[in-house]
C-alpha cells in the first residue's frame, strides 16, 4: 500500500505540473530511482518495527497506515523533484529563451527568411544547450539549408545539401538524416543526368559542325571539278585552234 499511495501522489502531480517532457523525463528518472534506494534501505531498517505494530493492530488499520505512509512519501518525492527541475532549469544547459528561440525559428521559416534562420541557428548552437533544444535548432537549420539550396544550382545547390546532411547527423534525429541524404543523392543524380545533357548537346552541336564543315569541303571540291573542267574544255580549244604543222 505504500508504494500505491507514493506512485498515486506522483503521477497525479506529476500529470497537473506538466512534468512530461524531455527535461523532466531526464532528471526525474535519476532523482526517483536514488529516492525509492533510498527509502527500501529505510524499509528494510524499519521492517521488524512495522511488524510489531502490524500484530498490535487490525488489519484494515494497518493498510490505510501504510496508504498514508506512502502517501507522505510521495509528497516528499514531488518537493525533491521540484527543487531538482528547478536547478536544471538554471542549469546554462537549459536555456529559458529555448522556447522564445524556437518560435522565432518558426516564424522565420514561414517567411521563408533562411538566411536569417541560419544566422539565429548559428548563434544559438554555439552555446551549452540541452540535447532536445539544440535538435529542434538544427531542425530548423537543416530545412533553411534546403531552401537555400533550392534558390541555388549546380556545385552550389550541392553544397548546400551537403551541409544539411551534416547539420542533420548532428541532431542525432535518424528521419532527418534519412531525408537529407535522400535529397543530397537525388540532387546528385540531377546533377549527373544534367552534365551527361550538356554532354550530349555538345556532341551534337560538334557533330553538325563537322557536318558543316564537311558540306563546305564537299562545296569547295566540286567548285573545283569544275574550274578543273572548264580549264581542260579551254585548252582542248587551243590545242584543235593551233596549226598542224606547229
Amino acid at each position: 500500500m505504500k508504494i500505491v499511495g507514493a506512485m498515486m501522489v506522483v503521477l497525479t502531480g506529476a500529470a497537473l505540473l506538466g512534468w512530461h517532457d524531455a527535461l523532466h523525463f531526464a532528471v526525474g528518472v535519476p532523482v526517483v530511482l536514488v529516492l525509492a534506494l533510498i527509502w527500501r534501505l529505510c524499509g528494510m531498517r524499519a521492517r521488524p518495527a512495522e511488524d510489531l505494530d502490524q500484530g498490535e493492530e487490525g488489519e484494515e488499520d494497518g493498510a490505510g497506515r501504510r496508504f498514508l505512509g506512502g502517501a507522505a512519501a510521495g509528497l516528499a518525492c514531488m518537493a525533491c523533484l521540484g527543487l531538482a527541475f528547478a536547478g536544471a532549469e538554471r542549469s546554462p544547459w537549459h536555456p529559458k529563451d529555448c522556447p522564445e528561440v524556437l518560435l522565432k525559428l518558426r516564424i522565420l521559416q514561414e517567411a521563408r527568411a533562411h538566411e536569417s534562420i541560419l544566422q539565429l541557428a548559428d548563434a544559438h548552437t554555439g552555446r551549452k544547450i540541452s540535447c532536445a533544444c539544440r535538435a529542434g535548432i538544427l531542425d530548423y537549420k537543416v530545412r533553411a539549408l534546403w531552401g537555400v539550396a533550392g534558390q541555388g544550382a549546380g556545385a552550389v545547390r550541392l553544397e548546400r545539401l551537403r551541409q544539411a546532411v551534416g547539420v542533420a547527423r548532428e541532431s542525432g534525429q535518424s528521419d532527418l538524416v534519412l531525408l537529407a541524404e535522400s535529397r543530397l543523392r537525388e540532387a546528385e543524380q540531377q546533377g549527373q543526368i544534367e552534365n551527361q545533357r550538356l554532354e550530349l548537346t555538345a556532341q551534337r552541336a560538334e557533330t553538325a559542325r563537322q557536318r558543316d564543315l564537311i558540306e563546305q569541303q564537299t562545296q569547295q571540291i566540286k567548285h573545283q571539278q569544275v574550274e578543273i573542267a572548264n580549264l581542260s574544255h579551254r585548252l582542248a580549244e587551243l590545242q584543235r585552234r593551233q596549226p598542224a604543222g606547229l
